[in-house]
C-alpha cells in the first residue's frame, strides 16, 4: 500500500464490505451517513485526508486504531501538541518515533497493513 485511501480500500475489502455498506457506518457532519461517492473519494486519495470525527468512525467501520489512520494519513493526532514543548523535546519526541518505526520494520509482516 501507498497511500492513505489505499489502505481503506484495502480494509474494506478485507472485511467484504462495499462503499455503500461502508458509507453507512459513517455520518457527515449533518449527522447523515455520508454517500458511497464520499467514501470513492477518500478511497482515491480526492481532497485530502477526513477531519477527526470521521476518521474515528473510519477506524471503528474498518476495525483499525484511529492512530493507524493518523499516521496513513500524516496527520498528526489532535492529542500531541507541541505546546509548552521545548525545540529538544519534540526533536527528542521524533527520534524516538522513528527509532521505533525503524525496529518495527526490520520485524517480519505481521497482518494485513505490511502486505
Amino acid at each position: 500500500m501507498k497511500s492513505f485511501g489505499e489502505l481503506i480500500a484495502r480494509r474494506r475489502e478485507e472485511l467484504g464490505l462495499t462503499q455503500t455498506d461502508l458509507a453507512a457506518r459513517i455520518r457527515g457532519r449533518s449527522g447523515e451517513p455520508v454517500s458511497q461517492q464520499r467514501i470513492t473519494d477518500i478511497e482515491h486519495d480526492r481532497f485530502g485526508v477526513p477531519r477527526a470525527p470521521v476518521l474515528k468512525q473510519l477506524a471503528r467501520a474498518l476495525k483499525l486504531d484511529v492512530d493507524v489512520l493518523y499516521l496513513w494519513g500524516r496527520v498528526i493526532p489532535p492529542d500531541i501538541r507541541a505546546e509548552g514543548l521545548s525545540e529538544q523535546g519534540i526533536k527528542k519526541a521524533w527520534q524516538a518515533f522513528r527509532a521505533a518505526l525503524r525496529e518495527e520494520r526490520k520485524r517480519p509482516a505481521r497482518n494485513s497493513l505490511t502486505r
